[in-house]
Parts: C-alpha cells; sequence; structure tokens
C-alpha cells in the first residue's frame, strides 16, 4: 500500500483534495499549483512518447496495426498514469490502473497469436473475461492490491511467454532481457517508494534541491517501467516481421530511443548470415531506409 496523505501536511492545489486511494510518496503541489505530484506526472512522457514515435514510423511501412496497436494502447495508459498523478482523482486512477491490466492482457494475446496462430482467436474469450472479471471485482472492492496482484499474474504470464519465443523464434533477445532487468528493478523501487518514504523525506531535506527529484523513487519506477514495456512491445513487434521474413533491426532514434529498421538484404552468403549475428555489415545488402547509407543489423540473437 502506497503512503497516506496522512504522513505529512499536503496543501491543496488547483485540483482540490485529493479522491484516490491512494498517494505517492511525494509532496503534493510542491513544484506547481496545477500539478498535484510533478515529478511523478511527467515521467510518465516515457511510456507516451517513444510509442507514439515508433508508432508513426512504422505506420506507414504496412506493419500489422494490431501490433502498433499495442504502442497506441501503451500510449493511452500513459496519459492515464500522467492524469491520476497530476489530479489525484479517483477516476483518474481507474484510467492509469484498469488501462494497465487491459495494455498487458493486449500483449499477452499477442504473444499467444505468434505461439499459436492457429489457436489465438480462442484466447480472446478468455483473455477479456480475465480482465472484465478483476477490473469488476476492484471496482467493487477498491483494494489497491487486487489490482496490484491481477495485474502481476498477466505481467508474468507475458515475461514467461516472450521468453519462450527467444527459443522459438528469430528475434533480439536484448530487448526481451533489457525488459526483464528494467521492470524488476523498477519494482524494487516502487517497494522502497512504498516502505520507506520517511526515509526518502529526510533525504530530500539534506540534498539540494536540484538533486532532490532524482529521490522521486516513483518517477524512476515509471521510466524504468515505461521503457522496460516499450522494449517489450518493440520485441513482439520485430519478431513478428521476422516471423513474416521481413528484415527489421534494432536502431538508435532521437525521439524514441529505439526503434525497428529494415534492411531489404539480397544474396545473402552464409558469412552475411553469422555477421548479422555479430552485428556486423551485410557485404551483399541494401538498407531500405531512403536517405541512409548504412546496412547493420544488430540483432539477429537467436538463428532458427
Amino acid at each position: 500500500m502506497a503512503p497516506s496523505a496522512a504522513y505529512f501536511d499536503q496543501p491543496v492545489g488547483f485540483w482540490g483534495q485529493p479522491t484516490s486511494t491512494i498517494d505517492w510518496c511525494e509532496r503534493n503541489y510542491e513544484v506547481t499549483r496545477f500539478i498535484a505530484e510533478f515529478w511523478n506526472s511527467v515521467s510518465n512522457l516515457f511510456f507516451i512518447i517513444p510509442p507514439l514515435a515508433v508508432c508513426i514510423k512504422l505506420w506507414s511501412r504496412k506493419v500489422e496495426r494490431v501490433y502498433l496497436l499495442a504502442l497506441v494502447y501503451m500510449a493511452f495508459t500513459g496519459i492515464g498514469s500522467f492524469a491520476f498523478h497530476a489530479t489525484l482523482k479517483y477516476e483518474m486512477q481507474l484510467w492509469d490502473e484498469l488501462s494497465m491490466v487491459w495494455s498487458a492482457t493486449f500483449i499477452l494475446y499477442l504473444l499467444l497469436k505468434m505461439h499459436f496462430p492457429s489457436k489465438a482467436d480462442g484466447y480472446v474469450l478468455p483473455l477479456i473475461g480475465y480482465g472484465l472479471f478483476m477490473c469488476t471485482v476492484y471496482l467493487f472492492l477498491k483494494t489497491p492490491v487486487i489490482f496490484q496482484v491481477s495485474y502481476a499474474v498477466l505481467h508474468y504470464s507475458v515475461l514467461i511467454y516472450a521468453y519462450k519465443l527467444i527459443k522459438t523464434h528469430r528475434c533480439d533477445s536484448r530487448l526481451y532481457y533489457g525488459t526483464l532487468i528494467a521492470h524488476h528493478l523498477a519494482f524494487l523501487l516502487w517497494n522502497i517508494d512504498n516502505n520507506f518514504c520517511g526515509a526518502l523525506e529526510r533525504l530530500r531535506s539534506a540534498l539540494p534541491p536540484s538533486c532532490a527529484p532524482f529521490t522521486q523513487l516513483h518517477a524512476v519506477w515509471h521510466f524504468l517501467a515505461g521503457y522496460g514495456s516499450f522494449a517489450l512491445v518493440l520485441f513482439c513487434i520485430q519478431t513478428r516481421l521476422l516471423a513474416n521474413k521481413r528484415e527489421y533491426y534494432v536502431s538508435l532514434d532521437q525521439w524514441s530511443g529505439l526503434t525497428l529498421e529494415e534492411t531489404c538484404v539480397t544474396n545473402m552468403t552464409d558469412s552475411d548470415a553469422v555477421g548479422i549475428n555479430e552485428g556486423k555489415p551485410l557485404t551483399n545488402g541494401n538498407n531500405c531506409d531512403v536517405g541512409s547509407s548504412n546496412s547493420y543489423e544488430f540483432v539477429f540473437s537467436k538463428q532458427k
């Protein structure tokens, strides 16, 4: 359970008295009277900007829309989390938390679709049923632990099926392991923020004001969890593209940090196939992106 507002005297700002069932370990309206938890709010940009930037980039490249929808929904979840932390209103809390459940449910469906293409439609109703059941129970009982447990079940189901893809599909396993590390580190910091709020408050008081934001561990959780989730969706999209014989690799991008680029491979030799796994340039290939002079393939950590 997150720290209560009773932990310290909380000012009331633009959005009035909080109505959410949770108030995190950041002083309300400390930075501006228009945002209740400033750092916990703006840190959600890592949930919003990277997925939208990649979605816009891949939209014109005929990537399956259902996979791009995962990026859009991730941004939608980030906007909900921003609204929750900015207002501390119960309605915005539901937007944040319930959209997390449905986002994880959707990603789990995409993974099942890759594992069991002929049976994927059969998983739709059970997944929707699970989501509706957990959301209904949570709406009636209003106990955060219900949301946390239901989300954890979905989250670890996603991680398990994503790991199985590494064993059966061509993919960039670094995206998966990066997600794994980021999410568990985020969970550790989330627990520290929840259970040691008083100690964090004393630490912030002792630090210069410019350093205090780095002690907002729930905001750091947003950064790690947001970018980890983004990397996981990229992992799903790239694995699907490779399964469809479309050669996409991971590249750096100024807006999203990571993105996917397409490489047209012609007359690939055995030495090229080895070089691809080692991140070396192709000797018989060309990049599909207009204006690009590079044809580097970073990603094939698993060849099947």
